[in-house]
């Protein structure tokens, strides 16, 4: 006898599976590096593929950076960490969107 609610939850993981791996990568890029607005679409896109992983690493790499800025007053660390920071989030959301789209072409094999 088939469990009911095994189904129902598999269902509904594929359905978010699939969300995830239709977004378009280049979309997440433009949040990440838009300049001021991206603190708000940084957030918009840990959403969509609903994993907060990018957003604790990105914006830690800049706060490091600007505390390291601040302690040797020199202002270009700031920049530079927003900006290593924006592409190692950026870069890990689109692993994460890669791996959703692995999964689902698995799954169609299978």
């Amino acid at each position: 006898m088939e469990d009911w609610r095994r189904k129902s939850n598999n269902t509904t993981d594929e359905k978010i599976l699939l969300q995830i791996a239709r977004q378009q990568i280049w979309l997440h890029w433009v949040m990440w590096f838009f300049p001021i607005v991206s603190w708000v679409t940084v957030f918009v896109s840990a959403a969509l593929i609903r994993n907060a992983k990018p957003i604790a690493i990105g914006l830690g790499i800049s706060i490091f950076f600007g505390i390291m800025s601040g302690a040797s007053g020199e202002g270009s660390l700031m920049i530079l960490g927003s900006i290593i920071g924006s592409a190692i989030g950026a870069s890990l959301t689109q692993v994460e969107i890669q791996k959703a789209r692995d999964e689902v072409d698995s799954r169609r094999r299978a």
